[in-house]
């Protein structure tokens, strides 16, 4: 069967609901790198099915399925991140958008220092910088001795009218790794309609991590989540989106939290949340409504 045929069968049946037009169906099976100015996937239907979609820069999709350990990234340290549009995306429960370790290299950091972001690292040689409401840089990675690199989270942007998470939405620092301060978590920003699912949504900073040449590393500093909505549908971000700080090796201090700000449609006010590895349960401990 040919893929507008099938398109338009799955269109019958309301697999994506009638809009007036048949959008081709592409379904990627292999791993697949689209640059930023590369269209080929614009205006489709496209499914991610158990393969790794690498695609850089602002595209406008159908709908996006991420499926069968699927997994959606950007390239390593590319400045404009991922920024995409769509009238759905759908993320199993097996699979990822993911730009975690994308972001800034830690190679010019001072000794011990971890990367910040939205939460100052641990030992941070520079400060926290962005934009709460609006998050859209590269996280920093921490320090490493001997020199190795370490990268911060990504930059992701996700402009949809509907969105499924059942599995996980992530821009986190890079793993820790032995002589490594710990790294930032990046950037998040969500602008949708409706977001369901029991998946979870993080930019977090990673641990320090102890090397016999290096001491103790301070943690990496949170990145920043914003996500603006007018309906939720089983997906509560006080408990599903995490930007915690983190902890440092040994005496290196750690990392601290970033920020998730919250803001649906109809509310006069925002809510704006930073999370502490030192709560009870690590989620919500400080939450400021803002105005406008």
């Amino acid at each position: 069967m040919s893929k507008n045929i099938l398109a338009s069968v799955l269109v019958a049946i309301g697999v994506w609901g009638f809009s007036g037009s048949v959008s081709a169906l592409e379904t990627i099976t292999t791993d697949t790198f689209i640059s930023d100015g590369n269209t080929s996937l614009d205006n489709q239907d496209v499914v991610v099915d158990g393969a790794v979609l690498t695609i850089d820069g602002v595209h406008t999709m159908t709908t996006l399925q991420v499926v069968n350990g699927g997994l959606v990234t950007h390239s390593v340290s590319y400045a404009s991140g991922l920024n995409l549009s769509a009238n759905t995306v759908v993320v199993d429960a097996t699979s990822q958008i993911d730009v975690s370790a994308l972001g800034i290299t830690g190679i010019d950091q001072t000794w011990q220092a971890g990367g910040s972001y939205g939460g100052l690292a641990g030992g941070g040689s520079i400060p926290v910088y962005g934009d709460y409401l609006a998050p859209a840089e590269l996280g920093t990675g921490g320090h490493c001795y001997p020199a190795s690199n370490q990268y911060g989270g990504g930059r992701l942007k996700l402009q949809v009218q509907t969105l499924d998470i059942q599995g996980s939405i992530r821009a986190d620092g890079s793993s820790p790794r032995g002589g490594c301060a710990g790294s930032s978590g990046g950037a998040i920003w969500i602008d949708a309609d409706v977001i369901s699912g029991v998946g979870t949504v993080s930019a977090n900073g990673q641990a320090g991590y102890y090397g016999s040449l290096y001491g103790d590393p301070g943690g990496g500093g949170g990145g920043r989540i914003a996500i603006y909505y007018a309906s939720l549908t089983g997906f509560d971000p006080l408990l599903q989106t995490n930007v915690d700080g983190g902890a440092g090796a040994g005496t290196g201090a750690a990392g601290e939290s970033g920020t998730i700000l919250l803001k649906q449609d109809s509310a006069t006010q925002k809510i704006l949340v930073t999370d502490s590895l030192t709560s009870a349960d690590g989620h919500a401990t400080i939450a400021s409504l803002l105005s406008g």
